[in-house]
């Protein structure tokens, strides 16, 4: 009655005021790596773990909270929430402590409840040392304590912050401090969670057991014989224990690196301990050794042509010109003789030469002839706008073009006038742009030898300008992931590849050189036949190996399905990549290719094809909606770095850094771009090392699981931020394309009148399918993705 009496008016006004004021803006969640995701339906279920801290860090704690003349609360919470910062990577941190409540001199004595939740937000921007950050704590602390009155539900209720059955509001973890430190506990004399003392009055702790997880986590630190035990409750619908573990340790991580140093920089303090940066950069990060390549792909591939003779190497059918086949030696021969006319008109080794010609077998005669020629293919998709083909030959200058007669007579004049001397690979005489004959061809020679570091290929990819980069990639690059790849999944004769990837993708270098490398055949298809998908499915029955992309894999197998049920059993390799893989699609895969081993790609084309793999386990358990990238390959090294560049903890999402010989160049003609995105950072040996090692920043975003595989989570760029919620697109994306009847989606933030955004998805029916509606959409977003990621419309 007493407060409810002198907290209205002016004063109610006040501390409503403040109270506004101090919580305004604040990130609605503490979005913290969770094993699980958030779902609307959480439930309570709690479980409890236990970590002692050293007892020479309670010295240490002292001397600082004396020096800050700060409490041991003020200083434990400023260490807990820069570590929450850590994790979550947000340094707008919110927790909720207890407060006794008996500030009045009538209730000190009394007994009863009288305790309030008080909301206790820092902001650790700016690098902060630990020393600093106590400073900010301590400010926050006095100030919640000087407006503690104000009842939390109240608190609530005034503020009226959007409400989600997926978290609790204004804070998410609860944070105590027991044993005298002159914090959150005050007015009772406490000595752990079982004595009380009483005048009169003899007392004895009853364990009740856990009342439930009403928080993500609540962390209590109680001293104990002159240390400090640390004691987390956690939602088990979120966490795991190992990961609540882990978290603890790094608190002792961190607390014994800030406490030797506490004028340096958080930031700077790994929280890595010994054993665990071993595991993380020599087990995980690293993938097995691998011999250097001694070769060029075009003098492996010259010596197996050489061995394999008239084994058939491309398959080529039911194109317009008839079936056609080309052995080893033909392929062999072919390019060798457009590689003389090439060497006679200018190409050599490094010499870019641009390849516009449409799918068939002098596809792959035409590279390997300027492979042979010691140059550089640049592909010139005919199928691309005549706009980006003219911005591709203006920057990459190619001294030649090697085109068919049907594709030089139909390009486009703008194109036409930017277009270098021309040599026709179906009838090879060199001609200028506009079509008259230049000269003959030459017979015979033998193919050139490029060095291993001269340039293999220019490939263009997107860019954020809107204009495309060229990647540039060596040929030592190239020869050590067709090896790598060759070796780690088994090609070798008598392997037939489905090889329907355009060739202005790199990853049509693995569908095709990796496995005729080994000694395997590719069967090529037309752009015309993977639309029409039965002339794609008809190659399922005899081919060995698959790659393909998610979305055409998912209607491989709805067609599959639909007609007969068919089942693959002759192919025993499934490669899935170029984007996240759905789990129910990895389940249908499985179904589909009952004898495949099913693999799921990873790798930038800076990082030469592919860097990872992940085997998919056929025991029931595929991974979840984001998808496992595994581990790396043979050679190649994957680190997870945060924003200061130094290693991730398990569980916490870093930036994947790619290091070892797949590492491209860089960019052609993009200095600053260059230097952006391929950086030098200490070598994964050890710390303290004078070496330098080049890595390719990818901007992608993903975690170390506890078995040491690598989930993919997003695109650091492609996070939005709607109604204070941090939220990848991708994810909410791959979340829509795991509906059965879902073939593609698009979610975008949308800017409202309002100057709100809102998330807005746009899918695409599996064909044949009855449109889900949007109800069954937002009911099958809800099962996996929080309440807040569930698009509007």
């Amino acid at each position: 009655a007493w407060q409810r009496q002198w907290l209205s008016g002016e004063v109610l006004a006040a501390e409503v005021d403040y109270w506004r004021r101090q919580l305004a803006g604040a990130p609605p969640v503490l979005e913290l790596p969770t094993d699980r995701p958030r779902h609307v339906d959480l439930s309570m279920r709690a479980g409890s773990v236990g970590l002692s801290l050293p007892a020479d860090l309670s010295d240490a704690l002292r001397h600082l909270a004396r020096d800050s003349q700060a409490t041991l609360f003020m200083t434990l919470l400023a260490a807990f929430q820069v570590l929450l910062a850590r994790y979550s990577g947000q340094d707008d941190v919110s927790v909720g402590t207890p407060i006794a409540g008996r500030n009045r001199l009538e209730t000190e004595r009394l007994i009863g409840f009288f305790v309030n939740t008080l909301v206790l937000r820092t902001e650790l921007s700016g690098s902060p040392s630990l020393k600093e950050a106590v400073a900010r704590s301590k400010q926050v602390c006095l100030d919640a304590f000087s407006h503690q009155e104000m009842p939390f539900e109240r608190l609530v209720d005034e503020l009226a912050p959007e409400r989600s059955l997926a978290h609790t509001p204004l804070f998410q973890v609860m944070f105590t401090v027991l044993g005298g430190a002159g914090g959150s506990a005050r007015g009772a004399e406490t000595r752990g969670f079982g004595e009380l003392r009483l005048e009169g009055i003899e007392t004895r702790a009853v364990d009740l057991g856990s009342a439930g997880a009403k928080f993500d986590l609540m962390v209590t630190l109680e001293r104990r014989d002159g240390g400090w035990t640390t004691w987390l409750g956690y939602n088990t619908d979120l966490f795991d224990e190992t990961t609540v573990l882990r978290l603890a340790g790094h608190l002792e991580t961190l607390l014994a690196g800030a406490l030797s140093e506490p004028q340096r920089p958080l930031v700077e303090i790994d929280l890595l301990s010994p054993a665990e940066r071993s595991q993380v950069e020599r087990e995980w990060a690293s993938g097995p050794a691998f011999p250097a390549p001694t070769a060029t792909v075009a003098e492996l591939f010259h010596r197996r042509a050489q061995g394999s003779g008239g084994a058939p190497a491309v398959l080529f059918t039911g194109h317009g010109d008839g079936d056609r086949r080309l052995s080893f030696a033909e392929l062999d021969t072919a390019a060798e003789e457009l590689a003389t006319e090439l060497l006679a008109r200018g190409a050599g080794p490094g010499v870019p030469v641009g390849l516009c010609i449409d799918r068939g077998p002098e596809m792959l005669v035409a590279t390997l002839a300027v492979w042979y020629a010691g140059g550089a293919f640049v592909p010139l998709d005919p199928s691309y706008p005549s706009e980006r083909l003219v911005f591709m030959c203006r920057d990459s200058q190619p001294v030649l073009v090697v085109s068919r007669r049907a594709v030089v007579e139909t390009v486009p004049e703008d194109l036409r006038r930017v277009l270098p001397e021309v040599v026709l690979v179906d009838d090879p005489v060199a001609v200028d742009a506009v079509g008259a004959p230049s000269r003959g061809r030459l017979g015979g020679g033998a193919p050139g030898s490029p060095a291993l570091d001269d340039l293999a290929y220019r490939i263009y990819t997107s860019g954020t300008t809107g204009q495309p980069k060229a990647v540039e990639v060596s040929h030592r690059n190239l020869a050590h992931t067709l090896g790598v790849s060759a070796a780690r999944f088994g090609f070798g004769p008598g392997d037939l590849m489905l090889y329907a990837a355009a060739y202005s993708f790199d990853i049509s270098l693995f569908e095709s050189w990796g496995v005729l490398l080994a000694g395997g055949a590719v069967d090529l298809v037309t752009h015309d036949q993977i639309l029409e998908l039965e002339p794609l499915v008809e190659r399922l029955e005899r081919v060995t190996l698959v790659h393909t992309v998610p979305t055409l894999m998912r209607q491989l197998v709805a067609y599959a399905r639909s007609h007969g049920e068919r089942r693959f059993a002759g192919v025993r390799r499934v490669f899935l990549g170029g984007d996240a893989v759905p789990a129910d699609l990895l389940e249908d895969v499985l179904e589909v290719f009952p004898e495949a081993r099913v693999e799921v790609l990873y790798g930038p084309t800076e990082g030469t094809i592919i860097c990872s793999s992940y085997a998919v386990p056929r025991d029931g358990s595929p991974p979840g909606v984001r998808g496992l990238l595994g581990r790396p390959l043979p050679g190649a090294v994957l680190r997870l770095l945060d924003d200061t560049g130094r290693p991730v903890p398990p569980g916490v999402p870093g930036e994947i850094y790619i290091g070892g010989p797949c590492v491209a160049r860089g960019y052609l003609a993009r200095p600053e771009l260059t230097t952006e995105r391929f950086v030098e950072i200490g070598a994964v040996a050890g710390e303290g090392e004078s070496a330098r090692d080049r890595w390719y920043r990818t901007g992608d975003l993903a975690r170390w699981l506890a078995d040491g595989h690598l989930e993919f989570l997003g695109r650091a760029d492609h996070q939005v931020k709607v109604r204070g919620f941090r939220i990848e697109l991708g994810e909410v994306e791959s979340a829509l394309r795991s509906h059965p009847r879902v073939a593609e989606a698009v979610v975008v933030a949308r800017l409202e009148a309002s100057g709100d955004r809102r998330l807005v998805a746009y899918a695409v029916p599996v064909e044949g399918e009855e449109p889900p509606t949007a109800r069954e959409l937002r009911h099958h977003l809800e099962t996996s993705l929080a309440e807040y990621m569930v698009p509007a419309v």
